[in-house]
């Protein structure tokens, strides 16, 4: 007799589409778009919009790697003690387990987050405010003390502001690391 596997159906996300979150402070907003979570193909993907001067804390992801493709912006970075730069149509893989970090120099940067576990789109859901706009003039920040809270729950660790290294002058730029 034959077997009938399940065909798995498509999933297309267009410009624009996707829930809206807004994430990190008041005054440092990004916009978190959650494009898919999980699904057939178990990838989550969200799409960060973060302007220019945006640092983020140091902090862990012990579940899984932060995958990156810069689309728009430059980008300084820090992952366990390195410090580089990146920049459009640029791909970055930060170890799950190594204390890293970003900061927008050019912008405002737009990347894509490839992720094998919902646990980031978890975390952005509970701690973040839904944005109603995309406007940065409406962005709200999220309470740090709930965040931190919530970051362990889905596999990450808040360690702290972000490193001296990104907060020195200008690193360098794609290519002259």
């Amino acid at each position: 007799m034959p077997t009938h596997k399940p065909t798995p159906s498509r999933f297309v996300s267009e410009e624009g589409e996707g829930d809206a979150y807004w994430f990190g402070s008041a005054a440092q907003a990004n916009l978190a778009i959650i494009r898919a979570r999980g699904g057939d193909s178990g990838v989550t993907v969200t799409e960060i919009i973060a302007p220019v001067g945006t640092l983020q804390p140091l902090h862990i992801h012990e579940t899984h790697d932060d995958n990156f493709l810069v689309l728009e912006g430059h980008i300084t970075m820090y992952c366990g003690g390195e410090v580089f730069a990146v920049g459009p149509r640029m791909y970055v893989s930060l170890p799950k387990g190594v204390p890293h970090s970003w900061r927008v120099d050019e912008g405002p940067a737009r990347v894509l987050g490839f992720y094998d576990t919902e646990d980031f789109a978890r975390f952005i859901v509970e701690v973040c405010e839904p944005a109603t706009s995309r406007d940065f003039a409406a962005a709200t920040g999220l309470d740090e003390r709930r965040a931190a809270e919530a970051a362990e729950r889905f596999g990450m660790k808040l360690l702290g502001p972000p490193p001296a290294e990104l907060l020195e002058g200008l690193g360098p730029r794609p290519g002259e690391r």
